[in-house]
């Protein structure tokens, strides 16, 4: 997952990558709880304050629409717990993607021995290559 088209880190148009290929989720029925998951799985930290964005708010996406009619109850790990149309299957254009910004603090992976620079420069390339994240344990 990644956030694209803000203009800080901690928010953008959420995309997801399924199949090699990075797309976007529609916003109906986009929520404070489906952006709470997001950023929780993004990395966050307490995420209740963050904020949902609708209509595009980041822009237009050139990917294909992923997700649609996701929902969540907001206490979900990743958005793979929450239920949503089958992938791929949406009514939506990209003037419908999601969006988000992350609200709290945000946690590197925890992986022993790397120093921090080393982790910085490793969270970036893994981003890029569209593979799943992982997360710190608390």
């Amino acid at each position: 997952m990644r956030l694209a088209g803000g203009s800080l880190p901690n928010e953008g148009r959420v995309e997801i990558c399924f199949g090699n290929l990075w797309g976007a989720i529609c916003d109906d029925d986009w929520g404070r709880e489906e952006a709470r998951v997001v950023c929780k799985q993004l990395g966050y930290v307490d995420t209740s304050d963050s904020i949902p964005y609708v209509e595009a708010f980041f822009g237009h996406g050139l990917t294909p629409i992923h997700l649609d009619d996701l929902a969540c109850a907001g206490n979900e790990s990743g958005l793979a717990e929450c239920s949503h149309s089958r992938v791929g299957r949406h009514n939506c254009l990209n003037d419908e993607d999601a969006g988000v910004a992350c609200i709290g603090k945000f946690c590197m992976p925890c992986l022993p021995g790397l120093s921090r620079n080393l982790l910085s420069l490793l969270w970036m390339q893994l981003t890029a290559l569209c593979v799943v994240m992982v997360t710190c344990n608390l």
